[in-house]
């Protein structure tokens, strides 16, 4: 038995893409089955359109856009974060505070090339891959999470 789920415009949350690599590139497409607004720093603009993905919104650009492009929308990134509290980002970083940085919503995923990072407010239990490990930050220290546990803060899912 399989269930389908119908999700009307606007419902799922936006997807930035900051950073375009091939690691990264394997979990937009996955993300894209979703059918999400599909928004892109312009500076990887170039390479997100080589590789046939079209944003609905371009930020952080002065350049007239190609007309096959229209309509699309411009937006400052700063203006972008404070009217989005819900959005996924796609982000080549190991810098904490620049993760942190996007995820000032506790509604708000982070995709790195090597985690899946959001917020945990409850208790849960995650059985994950074989081989995949999740984590939690601790000061400025990734530790492991072990079996069931009650927890409140950010965690670190390995893709």
């Amino acid at each position: 038995m399989s269930s389908h789920h119908f999700v009307k415009e606007g419902q799922e949350p936006p997807l930035l893409i900051l950073s375009w690599t091939e690691k990264l590139k394997n979990t937009v497409y996955e993300l894209l089955a979703w059918q999400p607004q599909i928004v892109v720093d312009a500076k990887i603009l170039d390479w997100v359109l080589a590789d046939d993905v079209k944003p609905d919104v371009v930020l952080d650009t002065e350049n007239e856009l190609p007309s096959y492009l229209n309509p699309i929308a411009k937006q400052s990134k700063s203006q972008f974060l404070k009217e989005n509290l819900t959005a996924t980002f796609i982000l080549n970083s190991d810098d904490f505070d620049e993760i942190l940085s996007y995820l000032s919503s506790k509604e708000r995923v982070v995709y790195t090339e090597k985690f899946k990072i959001y917020f945990q407010n409850k208790f849960f239990e995650k059985i994950m891959p074989e081989g995949k490990q999740r984590f939690f930050l601790s000061g400025n220290k990734l530790q492991l999470i072990d079996g069931q546990r009650e927890f409140s803060g950010l965690i670190f899912e390995e893709l």
